[in-house]
């Protein structure tokens, strides 16, 4: 065969089979694995997240159910304390000094008792403590009526104190009452927000996923019909690592193949014209020697 039989057959560079190139190896599986490990750690952080949350709305009904407490005791106490101060107005101006102050001390043992139980007594409530414990003592050993007047006088201190600490509960109970509602509001939208980003991260990838995949198999259906029709050109362009990179490859190596048969058939082609050629040239020049000879 010729130098110029060659050449006229022979395959483009630009066209020859390429390598693939392709990414690391990967598969529809190891994908949706990854894709479900990424939804797994974001539940575990919104979960997290949750969880701190509900620790902040525990603590809210703590301190709820602690002034309820209080409110509790706030309320025997100022019916002990009421009750004490009913008997020593009614007792002080008693002839019987002696038994008005039997009858004090009963209420006033009370008043004490309460007031030593109460957990979350101030400085001042202390104070007040000590002073009737003072005075209860007193009563008992040498009552008089200017020591059940001056008592008179402590318990109306000590209603006055009562009174502030009641106010004060109120405001404590309606600040309480503001955190818990925040807190929960709070969970509530945090919630209704992490799962809307749920639902659409899962939206966003299953999206990206299956339209980069409509795509791909788009682009390899089209692929496969130019090659039914004639196409010999440049391969198509493995962007993929998985099952269905695998198709363009094979894809792109029936096209090699196949321009690889068309090749062989074209050199082929080309050698039978070039023999059926040097065989006329044999005849045309046999039949003028035989003409020159005769």
């Amino acid at each position: 065969m010729s130098q110029s039989v060659k050449s006229a057959v022979e395959v483009p560079e630009s066209l020859s089979p390429v390598e693939t190139g392709k990414a690391r190896s990967t598969s529809f599986s190891r994908t949706g694995s990854r894709v479900l490990g990424g939804l797994l750690i974001y539940l575990l952080l919104a979960t997290m997240v949750i969880g701190w949350e509900r620790s902040q709305l525990f603590e809210a009904v703590g301190q709820i159910e602690a002034v309820h407490v209080q409110d509790e005791q706030q309320i025997a106490l100022n019916f002990a304390v009421s009750h004490a101060v009913l008997a020593v107005n009614e007792q002080y101006f008693a002839k019987d000094i002696p038994g008005a102050a039997k009858i004090i001390t009963l209420d006033l043992d009370t008043v004490i008792s309460m007031l030593g139980r109460i957990g979350w007594a101030s400085d001042e409530t202390r104070r007040h403590l000590s002073k009737l414990d003072g005075i209860n003592a007193t009563l008992q050993r040498e009552p008089t009526r200017a020591l059940i007047g001056e008592l008179r006088q402590e318990l109306h201190d000590l209603v006055l104190h009562l009174d502030r600490m009641t106010s004060d509960n109120h405001v404590k109970k309606h600040a309480v009452m503001q955190e818990y509602r925040e807190v929960f509001h709070r969970l509530t939208l945090e919630l209704f927000a992490l799962m809307s980003i749920g639902v659409m991260m899962i939206g966003v990838i299953s999206n990206l996923f299956f339209r980069e995949l409509s795509r791909d198999i788009g682009a390899v259906q089209r692929r496969a019909g130019e090659i039914i029709r004639g196409y010999r050109g440049a391969p198509l362009a493995v962007t993929r690592g998985d099952e269905l990179g695998e198709l363009m490859s094979a894809v792109n190596d029936m096209e090699a193949e196949l321009r690889s048969r068309d090749s062989e058939l074209e050199l082929s082609r080309q050698q039978h014209f070039h023999t059926e050629k040097m065989a006329a040239v044999g005849s045309l020049a046999a039949a003028v020697a035989h003409e020159i000879t005769h």
